[in-house]
């Protein structure tokens, strides 16, 4: 009996083996309790033109639909200054191939065959670059503000230079006619007050005037695709540079993909 068990055994081992060695290793732990090898009619897999295709697999969320539909944007922006890091769910080429199979095969998928998750991946991603792109031409529009912002600072260092002279001229009267010490220290700390004063504004304005004329020289503007500034007096080599640009491509790819979807589902 022990050998016949034995037996027995390693017949349903070699079973197994060759079973995973066709649908993967670790297949046989998905499958229903009453799956025959033998017969696969029996299991919860589809059999189209005599091909075992197991799509039961891709439904997990721990899959990343934008991998297996299409690209995935973290990946898209690996390896440039947006990289966001690697994706949080898997990624694996044999999943990819059994969803390209089924398509090919037209085995209906969940969510319009994952299309409608790899569209809200992308959304997700488009959007969060139109928020940066507003932000950066927000920046750009400081420009006026800053502009009466350096008229603001020129009337506050001309007063005070004004009130310097002024308290200059009384400390001087006081001290030549030396009569009233206790004045003079007062004005003294009066006129080191807005010498430090006059001399932090000049500072401000000075760097202010010296951020707006740079802003003039490069006469930037916002890419409104990945978001990126660029100059408008820039020659054609460094555009070129700028749209043939992994960061730029990847923009340009996603929202090309996300109108296609949208339009496909009337979104």
């Amino acid at each position: 009996m022990p050998a016949i068990s034995s037996t027995i055994l390693s017949d349903r081992n070699e079973q197994r083996k060759l079973v995973e060695n066709l649908l993967g290793k670790g297949t046989l732990d998905r499958l229903p309790d009453n799956f025959d090898p033998r017969n696969t009619k029996k299991s919860n897999k589809i059999n189209k033109n005599d091909e075992l295709i197991d799509i039961s697999m891709l439904e997990s969320s721990k899959i990343c639909k934008s991998f297996i539909v299409g690209k995935c944007p973290y990946d898209m922006l690996d390896n440039t200054k947006e990289n966001m890091g690697k994706c949080y769910k898997l990624h694996i080429e044999k999943y990819k191939l059994i969803y390209e199979n089924a398509k090919e095969k037209n085995i209906p998928m969940p969510r319009e065959n994952y299309e409608l998750d790899y569209m809200n991946d992308l959304e997700k991603f488009v959007t969060e670059c139109d928020k940066r792109v507003l932000i950066a031409e927000e920046r750009l529009d400081y420009s006026e503000s800053d502009k009466q912002l350096l008229n603001d600072l020129a009337r506050h260092v001309e007063k005070l230079e004004s009130t310097v002279k002024v308290t200059l001229e009384e400390l001087n009267v006081i001290q030549e006619e030396q009569h009233n010490i206790i004045k003079s220290i007062e004005l003294n700390e009066k006129l080191f007050k807005y010498i430090s004063e006059k001399d932090a504004l000049s500072d401000k304005y000075s760097a202010t005037l010296e951020r707006l004329n740079t802003a003039g020289q490069q006469k930037l503007q916002v890419c409104g695709i990945c978001g990126a500034y660029m100059s408008k007096v820039d020659n054609d080599r460094r555009l070129a540079d700028h749209f043939l640009g992994k960061i730029h491509i990847a923009y340009a790819e996603m929202r090309h993909t996300l109108d296609d979807l949208k339009k496909k589902y009337k979104r």
